[in-house]
């Protein structure tokens, strides 16, 4: 939707309560073989859990576009699988207009999936090269048992190519006739050919040029307003995004960090994690001065994630423990020094030498200073390891953002609706904290 503030919404159409998906990362046949010693001999199976998504919820409501974003390897489109049952659950609810997908299976789910269609991201592989695009459009249909015969099933498929803007004389051209963005058209026809209520659109643009994605987009625009289509809509690309939603649900490392309108969330970002996306976005303006926002680290493994907050180990704004008496410009410090020792990058010379290149404008002191000054001296004698192990024990992993998961509901600046933010910065007692 180009303007989210013109359209009147209905009822949840979808409701998503703490759904999480774990994969096991068993290595292959013997991945995770063990011995057990200590009660006889015994061979188990210690395999560890990818966890791709976790206690994730939110709403849907007729007639909306809701955005998921998020940097590659995030989770999105492994929620959205698992949304559509493509994926079984580990645990958690999804509910579609009131029933819960979790909850069936077999020919009951099949015929719920009608309802619920699904957009792929690359327009070529997902059409199979050895069926003509009318036949591609048709199969949905025939599957479900919709359009009656062959003829009537011909005329709807023409009809719906020439919904999405492609030439119903194409009805009997092969996939490879037709350009990228032509394609993805095909697969739009192909999701409408069983009249669904909800689309789940993963990166259905990411592979197509600029100009035909705003084609596309526009496309999926007017579809959603004639057919009444309720849109889950991923992509990576902001822009895109800001485009075509109405509400906008951010993701980092399998969660959900932040959730709110369009417009509150580009103008009013509450997370640090959205807010650094949103500083990613090039300005096409010369002209234009400032910084773009670059995270420190790298993404966390999802088999072992951060404690807390998920963000907390990139995170700019990481809460100071509330042990120490510090200054914001010497944790600023302490957390500098804490990245240069887990990465090794510096020259450890003597301790003077560290000491002035990182604590010279505020040296922390007290029961603070003494942790500095121990993994300095540890770091001098080439124990890296050891150092970093303190400093991270001792000040990052004794924050509020390690200690607790966030969820909080901020005030909003733009629209009434909720504004949703896994951010312990919005704790209304933060100062006791501090």
């Amino acid at each position: 939707m180009s303007d989210a503030d013109d359209v009147a919404f209905g009822d949840t159409l979808l409701s998503v309560d703490g759904l999480t998906k774990h994969f096991t990362d068993d290595g292959g046949f013997l991945g995770g073989l063990t011995v057990d010693m200590d009660d006889g001999f015994s061979l188990a199976y210690d395999r560890d859990s990818v966890r791709a998504v976790e206690e994730v919820s939110f709403d849907i409501r007729k007639g909306e576009t809701l955005g998921l974003v998020g940097e590659s390897g995030c989770g999105k489109s492994t929620l959205a699988r698992t949304i559509l049952r493509l994926l079984e659950p580990t645990d958690g609810n999804v509910y579609f207009k009131g029933r819960n997908l979790a909850e069936i299976g077999g020919e009951e789910l099949r015929s719920q999936r009608k309802d619920m269609q699904m957009i792929f991201q690359d327009p070529q592989s997902s059409l199979d090269p050895r069926m003509k695009v009318g036949r591609i459009v048709e199969e949905p249909m025939k599957a479900h048992g919709l359009y009656g015969d062959a003829e009537g099933r011909e005329e709807r498929a023409k009809e719906l190519l020439e919904k999405v803007g492609l030439d119903p004389q194409h009805y009997n051209r092969y996939p490879h006739a037709f350009s990228g963005g032509q394609r993805q058209r095909v697969n739009l026809a192909r999701a409408l050919s069983v009249n669904p209520d909800f689309i789940v659109c993963d990166e259905p643009v990411s592979a197509l040029d600029v100009s035909i994605q705003a084609q596309v987009l526009n496309t999926m625009n007017e579809l959603q307003a004639e057919f009444g289509l309720t849109y889950l809509f991923i992509a990576h690309d902001l822009s895109v995004i800001r485009h075509i939603s109405d509400r906008v649900a951010v993701m980092y490392l399998g969660q959900l960090v932040e959730l709110a309108d369009k417009e509150e969330l580009f103008e009013n970002p509450q997370h640090p994690y959205t807010r650094a996306l949103l500083s990613s976005i090039p300005v096409p303006d010369p002209r234009a001065k400032g910084t773009r926002g670059v995270l420190e680290g790298d993404v966390p493994s999802p088999i072992d994630p951060p404690s807390g907050c998920r963000f907390r180990t990139r995170c700019p704004e990481l809460i100071a423990p509330p042990e120490y008496d510090l200054t914001p410009a010497e944790w600023e410090n302490i957390r500098t020094f804490t990245r240069a020792v887990d990465r090794r990058a510096f020259e450890a010379a003597s301790v003077d030498a560290v000491r002035e290149r990182f604590f010279d404008d505020a040296v922390p002191y007290g029961e603070a200073g003494t942790v500095v000054d121990e993994a300095i001296g540890l770091v001098c004698t080439d124990d890296w390891e050891s150092a970093a192990t303190l400093l991270r024990e001792r000040f990052a992993e004794q924050s509020i953002c390690a200690r607790e998961e966030p969820a909080y509901e901020v005030p909003t600046e733009h629209g009434d609706s909720r504004h949703f933010a896994a951010c312990h910065l919005h704790k209304t007692d933060l100062d006791e904290v501090h």
